[in-house]
């Protein structure tokens, strides 16, 4: 499965020349936008992968119901597990937003008194603003969500209805008109004022700080794309998996895949779990009519991967915990029919650094582009002409939740010291899986010339 770092952020910008060198409070305005509109948008493309991720990997847990009382030796099965998790319509897109600020008069004075002194001149009869050393790009990055609202508003800038979660399909686009905006919204609005004394926010700005915030305008793309969907319709994990017990009617779980680089795209991933399961029928004396069961188990994920091309690092945490229910019924010592109820509860902590996107370091000045060949190149970071690069990463952490009820319906059925199992899980992740397992002591017996279809060797109910 091909997991792409895909960082929400300004894209998609047509080449050509005529860039200036960067400006530092637009290259710092754009940085910050870019990371607000990160954090506006990523638990919302991310949370469908993490009820996948949840439901996908938290299956596979039980094949039957049963558990000896006690043993005269301890038994060891193994198996590998598979699953196939189906991807529905309604996780694969979002209504996307961007960063804005709906106008209020009281709190656009609060905000220009925090980062700066508005007066009142009466010799013009209007507001001058003196802002505070320091904050400036803050100033700017307030205001300019300010005329965000506005275009959007206005339609200046028209936002897509739908945008592809992760597990989605295609890349939309936000188009934007930058003359317009400036015209309609940047130059004339918002007003704040008494009476009939009403003056754009603009026209309190430093003459300098104008011509920057009408730069910045006109240096932002026409559109800005959102990230891409990795169209998804299913999600696949293999797993295998120790059982050994019994002590009480208690068995114990154990799932490991050690840290492994899966390929340049997802990174390294490492993969654990250790989990308890307990007969409760066994309090209920020997009824015959089924199994039951209950079970805890906690599973722990890592996932770290760089992004040479674009400098981004991503590193993830994941602690999944399972609680189920399970009844089985055994039938002519071969055939099992089982189902259970359980309650599954993800938490993911993930951890993001990264950098402008190449079109925009160049777009802001930052990178050079060059015709190689009579193809437009961006140039790699050159320092000593001017072209540095993003040097200043952004760093943002998104902490996902997902909790999950499924039930699970599905057969096995038993050779000798071999088992095939299949599964179904009803949630709104849905997941179908199978398995093949082996009893470790009955392959054993095999090779001591022993008959492996009897277990009397080593269970006592």
């Amino acid at each position: 499965m091909k997991i792409k770092l895909l960082i929400i952020s300004l894209l998609i910008v047509t080449l050509y020349d005529g860039y200036s060198k960067y400006d530092p409070m637009t290259v710092e305005l754009t940085r910050l936008f870019s990371k607000e509109i990160f954090e506006e948008n990523g638990i919302k493309y991310l949370q469908p992968l993490a009820a996948a991720m949840n439901s996908t990997s938290n299956a596979r847990f039980f094949n039957r119901a049963y558990v000896p009382k006690r043993v005269k030796t301890p038994y060891f099965r193994l198996s590998l597990n598979g699953m196939l998790g189906f991807v529905r319509e309604d996780q694969k897109s979002y209504i996307p937003m961007i960063p804005s600020e709906p106008f209020d008069t009281a709190v656009v004075f609060a905000k220009l008194n925090e980062m700066g002194k508005l007066s009142f001149d009466f010799s013009t009869m209007k507001y001058k603003y003196a802002i505070n050393p320091g904050d400036t790009s803050k100033l700017m990055a307030y205001i300019f969500k300010l005329y965000m609202g506005e275009a959007l508003r206005k339609k200046i800038i028209k936002l897509p209805e739908t945008s592809p979660t992760v597990l989605g399909k295609g890349q939309p686009i936000i188009h934007q008109d930058k003359q317009m905006l400036l015209d309609s919204v940047v130059h004339v609005w918002p007003t704040v004022g008494f009476g009939t004394f009403q003056y754009p926010i603009y026209s309190f700005l430093d003459t300098n700080v104008q011509k920057s915030f009408d730069a910045i305008i006109l240096n932002f793309p026409n559109y800005f794309s959102l990230p891409a969907g990795g169209n998804f319709n299913t999600l696949f994990a293999g797993i295998p998996q120790l059982e050994f017990g019994s002590l009480f009617g208690t068995e114990a779980l154990v799932r490991f895949i050690p840290p492994v680089k899966m390929d340049d795209k997802i990174g390294k991933f490492a993969f654990w779990g250790i989990g308890l399961k307990h007969s409760i029928s066994q309090y209920f004396g020997e009824t015959g009519y089924f199994d039951m069961a209950a079970q805890i188990v906690y599973q722990g994920t890592y996932l770290k991967n760089s992004i040479k091309e674009s400098g981004a690092e991503l590193d993830a945490r994941a602690d999944i915990w399972d609680f189920n229910i399970q009844i089985s019924k055994n039938f002519w010592n071969s055939i099992d029919f089982y189902t259970g109820l359980s309650y599954d509860i993800l938490n993911i902590n993930t951890n993001y650094k990264y950098f402008l996107p190449v079109e925009v370091q160049f777009q802001l000045g930052l990178l050079e582009l060059r015709e190689i060949n009579g193809i437009p190149t961006i140039m790699p970071p050159d320092p000593a002409n001017g072209y540095p690069g993003d040097t200043k990463p952004n760093f943002t952490t998104i902490n996902l939740r997902n909790e999950n009820i499924k039930w699970i319906i599905g057969a096995r059925g038993t050779i000798g010291p071999f088992a095939l199992y299949i599964d179904y899980s009803v949630s709104k992740f849905n997941i179908f899986s199978s398995g093949f397992e082996m009893d470790l002591n009955r392959i054993y017996q095999l090779f001591k010339g022993e008959n492996f279809f009897n277990d009397g060797n080593y269970i006592v109910n």
